[in-house]
């Protein structure tokens, strides 16, 4: 699914003339997720060939919080050096990639420091939670911006095929 939506993204960027940052921002998310597949392939490789417990589960929890703060980083200069406007969208993907970093380093503290499952629960639902909430936002981006606009919302508002879902989004995002 990554790379139907990688595929789809690059032909988006490709059409476009005038880059939002938005569109960067998941386009260097895709590129995250892409890594991310990597990493967990590596550790779990790693894992079933008897590798150390205790480097496959540091190597996890720090190398997914340094990928996620890079991630912001990248996104943060690249924004910034091409004088992009991060709307409200854009903001809460970095911030929830942010969230999700200090979950990795607390979960690292908690299980592999103080030797403790304390925050099992918390890890294990929060990080399917803000993936939940990036995609939602995407999703609602997408809905106001494409589908509200354009030859595909001419024809949904002749039709009157919006919903209230689309129509609060749009008011949402702008």
């Amino acid at each position: 699914m990554t790379a139907i939506n990688f595929a789809a993204l690059l032909l988006i960027l490709a059409l476009k003339q005038k880059r939002t940052a938005f569109e960067v921002i998941v386009f260097i998310t895709m590129l995250l997720s892409i890594g991310h597949l990597t990493i967990e392939y590596k550790l779990h490789k790693m894992g079933v060939n008897g590798g150390d417990v205790g480097f496959i589960r540091a190597a996890w929890y720090l190398g997914f919080s340094s990928t996620y703060l890079i991630h912001i980083v990248v996104c943060t200069l690249y924004c910034n050096a091409k004088n992009l406007v991060r709307d409200k969208s854009s903001t809460i993907i970095l911030i929830s990639f942010f969230i999700a970093a200090i979950l990795q380093v607390l979960r690292y503290i908690d299980r592999l420091i103080l030797e403790t499952n304390v925050l099992g629960p918390l890890y294990t639902n929060g990080i399917p939670a803000i993936n939940s909430i990036c995609t939602i936002v995407i999703v609602m981006y997408v809905a106001s911006k494409y589908l509200t606009n354009g030859e595909v919302g001419l024809y949904l508002r002749k039709f009157k095929l919006t919903s209230p879902l689309i129509r609060g989004a749009t008011r949402w995002i702008k």
